[in-house]
C-alpha cells in the first residue's frame, strides 16, 4: 500500500500523476492495453487529443516521473513546428498526425501483435498513455496495463 502525504490523504488519492515510463513503453502488453482502452473510449482519433486535454484540464495535480521529478509532457509533438508552417506543410503534418492517431487508436489490437515504439511516436504514445491514465485513474483497468497472468490456470 502506498503512503499518501497529508495533502493527498485528505483527498483520498495522490495528486501526482505518473508519466508513462520507458519501461512501460518497452512492454508490448502495455502498448496493446493502452491502445485497446483508448479504442474502447469511443472517441474518434481526430478528436482524441482535444478530448483528453479538456478532461485533464479539470483535474488537480501535476505530472511526475517515477523519480518524482517534473519533466515536461511533450504536447508540442502534436503540432507542426514553425519551420513546417513556414514551409507550407501545416496540413501535411496535421494529416500525418491524424493517420498516426487512427493507426494506433482507431482499431482493437490483439495480444499476438508485437508493437514497438520509437522516435516521436514513442513520445506521442507516452503523452496519450499518461493523459488517459490521469483522466481514468479511478478505473482499475488502467492500473493493470501491461500485466498478464503468469499462467493460464
Amino acid at each position: 500500500m502506498t503512503q499518501l502525504c497529508p495533502t493527498c490523504l485528505t483527498l483520498g488519492f495522490c495528486r501526482r500523476w505518473l508519466i508513462a515510463s520507458d519501461e512501460e513503453l518497452a512492454n508490448p502488453h502495455f502498448i496493446i492495453d493502452v491502445r485497446n482502452y483508448v479504442h474502447e473510449l469511443d472517441v474518434t482519433p481526430g478528436r482524441l487529443l482535444d478530448f483528453l486535454l479538456n478532461r485533464v484540464s479539470r483535474i488537480d495535480g501535476d505530472f511526475r516521473n517515477a523519480a518524482g521529478l517534473r519533466p515536461p509532457l511533450r504536447l508540442d509533438l502534436f503540432e507542426p513546428s514553425d519551420q513546417q508552417i513556414d514551409a507550407g506543410k501545416f496540413e501535411a503534418v496535421r494529416e500525418t498526425l491524424r493517420d498516426w492517431l487512427r493507426y494506433n487508436f482507431g482499431q482493437a489490437w490483439g495480444d499476438g501483435v508485437q508493437p514497438v515504439l520509437f522516435g516521436e511516436g514513442k513520445e506521442r504514445f507516452r503523452v496519450i498513455a499518461t493523459l488517459v491514465r490521469t483522466v481514468y485513474w479511478h478505473d482499475p483497468r488502467t492500473r493493470m496495463w501491461g500485466v498478464r497472468a503468469a499462467n493460464d490456470n
